[in-house]
């Protein structure tokens, strides 16, 4: 899919600051999906992020979910990426690259989720993202595993 076919379905995207960690940009609708797009080819879509509690991964795992329900769900051995989103804090990116998913989970106590602005407990995932099974390095420094 192609930036040009989202922004017809969703409307104008902006361009989101670009997140410290993350290895591609991305932009926002005001509906608070985000797309990962290429550095190379600003065009082509990686991926996709949402904080929607609707979406579910094919395992059943999503927004709200504890993190060791998405371990059930997925498996115990994700690469495992600490990251930080300026102004909104500290979150733990589980990254299940042959899967295609990764879950983000708030591991500070203070962070916010991105949309709609509220208070997340710690140890729940705040947000998801979708990409080509084995393409999770185009988003996501998997070479930092930790």
């Amino acid at each position: 899919m192609t930036m040009e076919e989202l922004n017809s379905r969703n409307g104008a995207s902006e361009l989101r600051e670009f997140d410290l960690g993350y290895l591609s940009h991305s932009f926002r609708w005001s509906t608070g999906l985000v797309a990962y797009v290429s550095v190379e080819a600003n065009n082509k879509v990686l991926g996709l992020e949402t904080s929607d509690r609707r979406y579910r991964s094919a395992r059943g795992a999503g927004v709200t979910m504890s993190e060791g329900a998405v371990r059930l769900a997925h498996g115990l051995a994700p690469v495992r990426l600490e990251m930080s989103l300026p102004g909104l804090g500290h979150y733990r990116v589980l990254v299940y690259d042959s899967e295609g998913v990764a879950f983000a989970v708030v591991s500070e106590e203070n962070l916010r989720a991105r949309y709609p602005p509220t208070r997340m407990p710690v140890g729940l995932v705040a947000w998801l993202t979708i990409f080509p099974p084995g393409e999770g390095g185009k988003i996501f420094p998997l070479t930092a595993r930790r």
